[in-house]
């Protein structure tokens, strides 16, 4: 069964962009993980403090949001072999 490429070519590219904002936020956070161990005793007190900062509840939600897009994208692929790998 293959779907139309309206429908396949969006969701790719919503895909692939959540997995893209993914990794950044990602790097965002063992950036602040590198800022904040510096001045405090471990990972585990640096991971804290980066819990406790405003934005970080923002981050991890977006990348809910995006994993839940991303794993949808996978799903449609492997269940509709967008990719027409047989």
């Amino acid at each position: 069964m293959n779907l139309p490429k309206k429908i396949v070519m969006p969701l790719a590219r919503s895909g692939y962009f959540a997995r893209g904002v993914v990794y950044m936020i990602v790097g965002l956070l063992a950036l602040a993980a590198t800022w904040t161990a510096s001045s405090l005793g471990g990972a585990k007190e640096a991971l804290t403090a980066i819990l406790a900062q405003p934005f970080c509840a923002a981050l991890i939600w977006i990348m809910v949001v995006d994993l839940l897009g991303y794993t949808t994208w996978r799903l449609v692929q492997s269940v509709f072999d967008t990719d027409d790998h047989g």
